[in-house]
C-alpha cells in the first residue's frame, strides 16, 4: 500500500506565489493612480496651518484674560474707575463698547 503524503505541492506554491504578485500589482497601481501620498502630505501641511493658528488663538486669548486680571485688580484697588477702562479697551482694540445694563 502506498501512503499519500498530504501537503503543498510546487505547482500550488508558484500558484499562490503569482496571486500574490497580481494582488501587490493591483494595490501598488490603486494606490499611486488615488494619489494618497499627495493627499496626505496636504493634509499634514493643513495640520500644521492649524496647528500654529491655535498656538496663535491661545496666545491672544492668554494676553486677553492677563488684561481683564490688570483691569480687574486695579478697579479692586480702587485707582481706575471702570469707565476709563471700557474707553481704554474700545480705543486700543477697536472692542464695541457694551451699552448699559449688560
Amino acid at each position: 500500500m502506498l501512503r499519500q503524503e498530504k501537503g503543498i505541492t510546487l505547482v500550488a506554491l508558484m500558484i499562490t506565489i503569482i496571486v500574490l504578485i497580481i494582488l501587490a500589482a493591483v494595490t501598488i497601481i490603486s494606490v499611486v493612480n488615488s494619489d494618497i501620498i499627495g493627499k496626505s502630505t496636504n493634509g499634514a501641511e493643513k495640520y500644521g496651518a492649524a496647528q500654529e493658528y491655535e498656538n496663535a488663538e491661545i496666545e491672544n486669548s492668554v494676553k486677553v484674560l492677563d488684561r481683564f486680571e490688570n483691569n480687574i485688580a486695579r478697579i479692586m484697588a480702587g485707582g481706575t474707575p471702570v469707565n476709563d477702562l471700557i474707553w481704554a479697551n474700545y480705543i486700543t482694540n477697536n472692542t464695541p463698547i457694551p451699552a448699559v445694563g449688560e
